[in-house]
């Protein structure tokens, strides 16, 4: 104990982040100064201090640009989907979009497909289709494993051989 109390005094009056490397102590000592069994576990901390205060010191980001809130046409669309919906539901991507936008959010365009023949539609419209499913190859594939390819063509995204129309 007489190291953790020397250590403890120590600290109290260093004015700058401390910590300390007592073989087999990973705690706190006297309830304020961090204590680490092993050095490399210390300087992974004391590291993480350094890049926080960098992030903290930082300059602050300037305001974002005013923006114009379309207030009425978005209490239109609510009222609009209220009406149509009075239990409520979950809002289409396009609404969310159109909902959004009245707040100066614009969002990156995405198209919604109800099976193969949409997809192959969108495909032609915006080019080679990358489905969110590629991310997650085993539920591409039927939760079977295997790769998952995005569809350059707008057969491949209909599921038809080339030259199939």
């Amino acid at each position: 104990m007489l190291e953790e109390d020397a250590l403890s005094i120590a600290a109290k009056g260093a004015g700058k982040t401390v910590l300390a490397c007592l073989v087999g102590h990973d705690a706190l000592i006297d309830g304020h100064l961090p204590s680490y069994a092993f050095p490399e576990q210390a300087v992974q901390a004391l590291a993480h201090a350094v890049r926080y205060a960098e992030w903290r010191d930082r300059p602050a980001e300037a305001a974002p640009a005013s923006f114009r809130v379309h207030e009425r046409t978005a209490r239109q669309l609510v009222q609009q989907e209220l009406s149509a919906h009075p239990d409520g539901r979950w809002l289409s991507p396009a609404t969310t979009a159109r909902l959004l936008d009245c707040s100066g959010i614009t969002m990156v365009e995405s198209i919604e497909v109800d099976g193969p023949e949409a997809a192959a539609a969108a495909s032609e419209r915006i080019g080679p289709l990358r489905p969110a499913a590629a991310r997650l190859p085993w539920l591409a594939s039927g939760g079977r494993g295997g790769p998952c390819r995005p569809a350059r063509t707008s057969e491949q995204a209909a599921g038809r051989p080339a030259g199939s129309r």
